[in-house]
């Protein structure tokens, strides 16, 4: 199908995105998407029709026209299509629900999202179930999920307070991770944790103790025993999938909803954000110290 100068950038397969409906408006309309700025109303007339049918996958393209080529701009510059070829090919590589749905998200974008996933290794730290749960939701997602080796990413999730020296290593060695630990029954997700960008568990620690200067004691005990078997298994569930998109964030080139924070599930009050920043006693925070210092 030959392109007009004013529509570089169409593919030469055009298709609408993955989960986009053509329903009725009116008598003589159709819509194309539900709700803007993804939503197109267009004239119901035949070579519409063909068109649009074309668009879904039913058909053969057929060629321009004075009706057609005005509806193909206006689907085009609303972000409603995406290539067919590349989707096509996504759906060899990476798993079918995945891919789909990342290019429903992401129409044009996917390309490189999905992309990114595929090249990334993730660990997983966790008792069994958990770490089973994790990795199946990682591996759905199009995630190589490693068990031994180096990861661009960790996640580490506890049924109670994490141990502080299991990722002592992972902040000296510039890996990032993000936490999940358990409470009486509820859960807290973050911080994610870039070293040397972002706040890490040991600053959470450090801003803790201002208020509460003996509870680095009391942690260091409780992580010293067996964590007690108390899981809400609503908000646990939840929580690794919230955490399982956060790393997918990351690894896209996206900014965690936990960066430098965490989020409180409790049983009845909304999830809980705070903000942490990098503390000026914690070792991690001590580049910027000898920095300012230095200025």
């Amino acid at each position: 199908m030959a392109l007009l100068p004013s529509f570089a950038g169409l593919p030469e397969q055009p298709a609408l995105r993955p989960g986009i409906s053509v329903t009725r408006h009116d008598d003589h309309h159709l819509q194309v998407g539900v709700d803007p700025p993804q939503r197109v109303v267009v004239p119901d007339v035949p070579a519409v029709r063909r068109l649009l049918d074309a668009l879904a996958g039913a058909t053969a393209l057929p060629g321009p026209d004075e009706q057609t080529w005005p509806v193909l701009r206006r689907l085009w510059e609303a972000g409603l299509l995406v290539d067919a070829r590349s989707v096509a090919a996504s759906i060899t590589h990476g798993p079918a629900a995945a891919v789909r749905a990342a290019w429903a998200q992401f129409g044009l974008g996917a390309g490189d999202r999905l992309g990114a996933r595929a090249a990334a290794r993730v660990r997983v730290a966790a008792e069994d179930d958990a770490r089973a749960d994790v990795s199946r939701l990682l591996r759905a997602s199009g995630v190589q999920v490693v068990e031994e080796g180096a990861a661009d990413v960790w996640l580490i999730v506890h049924d109670g307070e994490v141990p502080r020296a299991s990722v002592d290593d992972l902040v000296r060695e510039g890996v990032a991770h993000l936490l999940v630990s358990g409470a009486l029954g509820s859960v807290v997700i973050g911080p994610f944790v870039l070293p040397g960008v972002t706040a890490c568990l040991r600053c959470v620690d450090a801003h803790r103790a201002e208020t509460d200067p003996r509870r680095a004691l009391v942690v260091e005990q409780v992580v010293s025993r067996p964590p007690a078997a108390v899981r809400d298994p609503a908000l646990h569930a939840l929580a690794l999938a919230w955490a399982t998109r956060d790393l997918l964030r990351f690894v896209e080139g996206d900014q965690p909803s936990t960066w430098s924070a965490s989020f409180d599930l409790g049983p009845v009050a909304a999830p809980e954000r705070r903000a942490w920043t990098r503390h000026p006693h914690c070792g991690c925070s001590w580049d910027e110290t000898l920095v300012s210092q230095a200025g």
